[in-house]
Formats: C-alpha cells, sequence, structure tokens
C-alpha cells in the first residue's frame, strides 16, 4: 500500500453510490468481454444494473463496499453469506462469496483492492463465515496475483467448452 490510502476509507455502498459502482462494475465487465467474448457479450453495459444493486442494498446476506476518497468511489467488492447447514459432506457450516470486485484501472497496485478484501473478510466473520471463496479467470493473471498475495488460494479449475449447434 502506497502513502495514497491514508485518505481512502473503505464503507458500505450507499444508494447514491450507484453509478459509481455501476462504472467501475463495467470496467471489470469489459476487461472479461476483451478476454472472453464467448462468455461476456462486447459493448453489453455490464451486469450491474439499478434493480440488482438496490437488491444488494436492501438484503442481510449481501453487502458491497466501496473505497471512497473525497467522495469519488474508487473501488468496490460485493460480498455474499451462503448458509452451508444442510451439507453434511462439509464442516463448513458458513462460507462467503466474493461475487465481484474491482478497482479503477487508474488506481490499480495501490493496495486498494487489499482494502477491499480485508472489509469483505470483516464483514463475513461478523456473519459467521469460517471460510471465503472467490473465483478469477485465468487470463486476469494480475488480479490472480494479488489475490494469492491476500492469502487465497487456488481450490480447483474449473474447465468449460463450447457446444456448437
Amino acid at each position: 500500500m502506497t502513502d495514497t490510502n491514508k485518505n481512502i476509507i473503505v464503507r458500505q455502498a450507499q444508494s447514491s453510490d450507484f453509478e459509481q459502482v455501476a462504472r467501475l462494475e463495467k470496467q471489470v465487465f469489459d476487461l472479461h468481454a476483451d478476454h472472453r467474448p464467448d462468455l461476456f457479450r462486447p459493448g453489453a453495459d455490464g451486469t450491474l444494473n439499478r434493480k440488482r444493486y438496490d437488491e444488494l442494498m436492501s438484503g442481510d446476506k449481501d453487502a458491497i463496499f466501496v473505497a471512497d476518497e473525497g467522495g469519488t468511489v474508487l473501488g468496490f467488492v460485493q460480498v455474499s453469506i451462503q448458509d452451508l447447514s444442510d451439507r453434511t459432506w462439509t464442516p463448513i457450516r458458513t462460507k462467503a462469496d466474493i461475487d465481484a470486485i474491482g478497482v479503477d484501472v487508474s488506481r490499480r497496485g495501490e493496495g486498494i483492492g487489499t482494502l477491499l478484501l480485508s472489509a469483505a473478510e470483516r464483514w463475513a466473520k461478523e456473519h459467521g463465515a469460517t471460510f471465503i471463496t472467490m473465483s478469477v479467470h485465468d487470463f486476469n493473471s494480475k488480479a490472480r496475483h494479488a489475490y494469492e498475495s491476500a492469502g487465497y488460494r487456488s481450490q480447483r479449475t474449473l474447465l468449460d467448452k463450447r457446444l456448437e449447434p
């Protein structure tokens, strides 16, 4: 982390943050569309719309945190809680999933993502999670390195294949 982080506060997102969070989510979406146009339609608006954002804001099993510097949202993380108590095959009763994370392209590499991960992990622990997961596409090696530096480890590989008609 650099000294620039001293002016950044990580807080729960507010309704008024939607436009800024959607802008950052679109940056993440565009990165994915550039590398996997077979999965992410180039030119699409992204995956976060106002209705979905409001649902995430009002639920007790989801949270969005933002990295705020003087009213400008520099990054976001979306985290959710999943109850696994009905799954007898795992000792994990409650787990968290980081569903999305993004940092403004102009501010990557400054430790903002690490601040956001820490906030998501704290929230997950407060909600009873003993395990947290996230996914990262193979093409996104910079993000993967950042997540591994924060203690995340690969647990499996998801393979895909396009089925032709």
